[in-house]
């Protein structure tokens, strides 16, 4: 949710900016950033319209209520509150990495899915890579395009992985969709030339 506040508070900024029109405010987000979109327009009416590439939209499956914090998780928070510090474990799909404890945890209570009836009627595009090794198309993308009541659209770019989803054809043929969704669903009307 820190990253949801992040999505509010970017929006906030931006109203603010001279040369932004404060009511056409639309996001993009990325993998898990593509859940973090849903969330953030479930609980933010500035947004107006929104895109998730590759987007993990969680949580289709997880019984109501919250996640049992026990075992590794349980010990972990405990030496958190107590010390301030908690453990790490190695993780990576690209790159080998160490992720503390605590964000396994997040990761398990976080589930973007069930906001998507939140979101209401503002226009969602959703660009899943059809051979996405890291997500479910069928449990993520697919299931949140049934439960959107909005104007929505899928485009999946045929072929590639998660991670080839950023570069080459297919980021061009992610960034053009969304480009266009944005200008379709926020454009703004041509300026009139001003008659003297």
């Amino acid at each position: 949710m820190k990253q949801v506040e992040d999505y509010r508070n970017a929006i906030s900024y931006l109203q603010g900016e001279p040369g932004v029109d404060p009511d056409r405010i639309g996001i993009w987000g990325s993998s898990f950033a593509g859940g973090n979109v849903i969330v953030t327009a479930a609980l933010d009416s500035r947004v107006k319209a929104v895109v998730g590439q590759v987007p993990a939209i969680s949580g289709k499956n997880s019984p109501a209520g919250p996640v049992p914090l026990r075992g590794k998780l349980l010990e972990d928070a405990i030496k958190r509150a107590r010390t301030g510090q908690g453990g790490e474990f190695e993780t990576g799909f690209s790159a080998r990495r160490m992720v503390d404890i605590e964000t396994q945890q997040m990761v398990a209570e976080y589930r973007p899915f069930q906001y998507l009836k939140a979101v209401g009627d503002r226009p969602v595009l959703l660009i899943p890579a059809e051979k996405d090794e890291l997500i479910n198309n069928r449990d993520n993308t697919y299931a949140a395009l049934e439960v959107l009541t909005g104007p929505k659209k899928l485009i999946e770019v045929p072929g590639v992985t998660h991670f080839e989803m950023y570069i080459n054809e297919a980021f061009e043929i992610s960034s053009n969709a969304a480009a266009n969704w944005f200008r379709d669903h926020l454009g703004v009307e041509p300026k009139k030339e001003a008659r003297q």
